[in-house]
């Protein structure tokens, strides 16, 4: 495999190439690494390096090196997907709990059961019908207000724009209302998904597709 090199140079590691190491790594994590092989680290350096949080990787054996470097580089990539996963809407499919009404309107209250993935505040809600009912306006699990809300977990949701015995009923289950700008995301990011997360993504999907038949294709 091909690694991009900024520079090569002989000798131990210096000042100079830990500033232009730093330079790199501000522009562009993936490349802002210096690959070393049988070369020393002065004492002196390894507290700047640490400070700067600088990448360093060292081998006595040059291919050592680079297979490390591609090891760091896959866990960087997976490292920035699972930060884009936690921003968009998730797949999720949950149930309002009979008998566990807490406020019906303004915003309703209810009991629910998270059956797979996991919802947020801020998500939209939609009902079998692939209609979007209302918002997550919070989420409590016994006295702690918490932000997302996990598969298998009972807790009270609030929901905005909800009248239960209107748009939404107890014994109903309902999915998270995936935009599909998240949808096309989801679907490159679906190795880090459950397989009952895509089998609900797929669900989500020919919902959508009932009165768009394109809907997150491409």
């Amino acid at each position: 495999k091909e690694v991009p090199i900024a520079s090569a140079s002989l000798g131990n590691i210096t000042k100079r190439d830990l500033s232009n190491l730093e330079s790199l790594r501000d522009k562009d994590e993936f490349t802002g690494v210096l690959l070393a092989f049988n070369v020393n680290i002065p004492t002196d350096l390894t507290e700047i390096i640490n400070l700067k949080k600088l990448k360093i990787i060292t081998h006595p054996v040059i291919y050592k090196t680079i297979e490390e470097y591609e090891e760091y580089v896959e866990k960087l990539k997976a490292n920035i997907e699972m930060k884009d996963l936690s921003k968009v809407v998730r797949p999720c499919k949950f149930a309002v709990l009979k008998g566990y009404t807490f406020r019906q309107s303004n915003p309703a209250i209810v009991g629910v059961e998270i059956e797979i993935g996991k919802i947020k505040t801020g998500d939209g809600i939609m009902n079998l019908s692939g209609t979007r009912v209302g918002t997550v306006k919070s989420l409590k699990e016994g006295q702690d207000n918490v932000s997302v809300a996990q598969q298998g977990k009972q807790l009270a949701m609030a929901m905005e724009g909800v009248t239960i015995g209107r748009q939404v009923d107890e014994g109903d289950f309902l999915y998270a209302d995936i935009p599909e700008e998240d949808f096309v995301k989801l679907k490159a990011m679906k190795k880090h998904l459950s397989k009952m997360e895509v089998d609900v993504l797929k669900q989500i999907a020919e919902i959508k597709r009932r009165d768009n038949p394109v809907w997150g294709v491409g």
